[in-house]
């Protein structure tokens, strides 16, 4: 009966051992499949940055390209001032161009003037070479 005995020890412990095995292959299986699922969720976030990183790529493109057109709008307004600059400088000149030219009107009309009445010999010059 000894060896009964032992032998039905040995196999409770086999069978001890077995669950025991049957346990751990289960833990090691819900191992597996927790990292599995933590490595698809890892792979999704490495996507979604990628994606992200495109994303903040084109908006810098874009920012680069609209700070270009603010450059060149800049550029523009200094040109346009720069035309309108000079436009008031012409502006002035035609001013005074006109001014100017009032002013030889003016001469020019009171010369004529003048030479007329030398002409017709009344006033001015000739009643003084007459007199």
């Amino acid at each position: 009966m000894a060896l009964r005995d032992e032998i039905g020890e040995l196999n409770d412990a086999i069978g001890r051992q077995t669950a025991m095995i049957d346990s751990s292959s289960a833990a090691v299986a819900q191992m597996i499949t927790a990292t599995d699922n933590v490595a698809k969720r890892i792979e999704g976030r490495r996507d979604s940055l990628s994606t992200l990183a495109k994303t903040i790529e084109e908006e810098n493109n874009k920012s680069t390209h609209t700070f270009e057109l603010i450059e060149e709008v800049a550029k523009s307004v200094d040109s346009i001032e720069e035309i309108s600059d000079s436009g008031s400088s012409l502006s002035e000149s035609f001013a005074e161009n006109a001014r100017s030219y009032r002013e030889l009107s003016s001469a020019l009309e009171e010369t004529m003037a003048d030479m007329s009445d030398l002409r017709s010999g009344s006033g001015g010059i000739s009643d003084a070479l007459k007199g």
